[in-house]
């Protein structure tokens, strides 16, 4: 699904990190480790068409990805969530899904409403964002992601600013997805987590990687 090949990334004379190799396939978890500034949170800007790279190549489905281009079929959710603030939570999950799928607005509403109850936020359609806690903006921007039908989710730290129950809830809504054919792509320093989600990791700190 997913191949990054030997990507490299520098900022003028400091090479961030070099002939990184990964793999990632339907059905799963993927962690990419290490210390801040190793260049996790960079990766997954990449792969959404936000960052550059300077040598390497990242395919996803056979398709060669080029900088500065988004794929279709991969989502991000970045650590700020990115909500829409001005929105209401039911207008934030349709609002892209008008802007790109450009469907009946009726039939929008409706999976937009599905993917509330399933991620538990049926009840908070009409509320504005900033009323919602930590955990249910990153729900809610897990449901805007994922609205969209990507194949591959991106999360960047998606629990630092959780506590353990809504870490422990995120896990199992991970695990939900990659069920349903999808994969994840994620960032975090946090340990339980990732014991949690009993993921595949990879190390940035190592100098080539290749799984």
């Amino acid at each position: 699904m997913l191949l990054v090949n030997n990507i490299t990334k520098s900022y003028e004379s400091n090479i961030l990190f070099q002939e990184v190799s990964f793999s990632l396939d339907s059905g799963e978890i993927l962690v990419l480790k290490g210390p801040s500034g190793s260049g996790k949170s960079t990766i997954l800007k990449m792969l959404n068409g936000l960052v550059a790279w300077d040598s390497g190549d990242i395919t996803i489905h056979g398709e060669k990805v080029h900088p500065y281009c988004k794929h279709a079929k991969l989502g991000f959710v970045s650590q700020s969530y990115d909500l829409f603030s001005h929105l209401n939570v039911l207008s934030n999950i349709m609002m892209p899904m008008i802007v790109v799928q450009r469907r009946e607005k009726r039939l929008l509403r409706r999976y937009a409403e599905q993917l509330l109850s399933e991620f538990g936020l049926a009840d908070l359609g009409a509320r504005d964002v900033a009323s919602l806690s930590g955990g249910q903006q990153q729900r809610l921007a897990i449901a805007r992601s994922l609205a969209l039908e990507p194949d591959i989710l991106c999360l960047d730290e998606p629990t630092a600013a959780l506590d353990s129950d809504r870490t422990e809830m995120i896990a199992d809504m991970l695990h939900r997805i990659v069920r349903n054919g999808k994969a994840v792509l994620l960032t975090t320093h946090d340990a339980c987590f990732i014991e949690m989600i009993n993921g595949r990791m990879i190390d940035l700190e190592a100098a080539s990687i290749d799984t």
